[in-house]
């Protein structure tokens, strides 16, 4: 068979204000089967069509603000963007595709120590971590985490 991938993909990243930056990494990619002929006895033929669980658009975008007055610690929030793929080869089945949102903050503490909080799926949004489909079984779906919330110290040896 022959396969064709063609995309652009594009990374920024800069401060908006002294105290304010800002990073967007965005791709868009058609990944196509140009000639994939899998059975021919039985006219199993995807040429022409997308290749199962490629999407043609991932995107994140953060913002991180670090204030003066918060002497080092930060809090970001991350937009994070998958866009629809088809499920199988015959493109036959889509996955739509999801949209999180994310949530960091750290605070640095005496000793060299830094706090840190992650809430990850703020919206606790239900997604598919892959999904694909198959005739003798279906879809199957792997489910996403729900919103989760991590906490934690570590020690930055850049500050003791």
């Amino acid at each position: 068979g022959h396969t064709r991938h063609e995309g652009l993909e594009l990374g920024l990243a800069g401060p908006l204000a002294g105290w304010l930056h800002l990073s967007l990494a965005t791709s868009h990619a058609e990944h196509t089967y140009v000639d994939w002929v899998v059975d021919p006895v039985r006219g199993i033929d995807y040429s022409g069509k997308e290749m199962e669980t490629a999407p043609r658009d991932i995107s994140r975008l953060s913002l991180t603000a670090a204030p003066a007055f918060a002497r080092g610690g930060s809090l970001t929030v991350e937009g994070e963007r998958l866009g629809t793929y088809w499920m199988d080869a015959a493109n036959t089945h889509r996955y739509e595709g999801h949209t999180l949102l994310h949530l960091r903050a750290s605070v640095p503490i005496p000793g060299g120590l830094v706090a840190f909080a992650r809430v990850s799926n703020v919206t606790d949004e239900r997604y598919a971590e892959s999904a694909s489909y198959t005739t003798s079984r279906g879809e199957e779906l792997a489910p996403g985490l729900p919103r989760a919330f991590f906490v934690g110290v570590e020690l930055d040896w850049r500050r003791r």
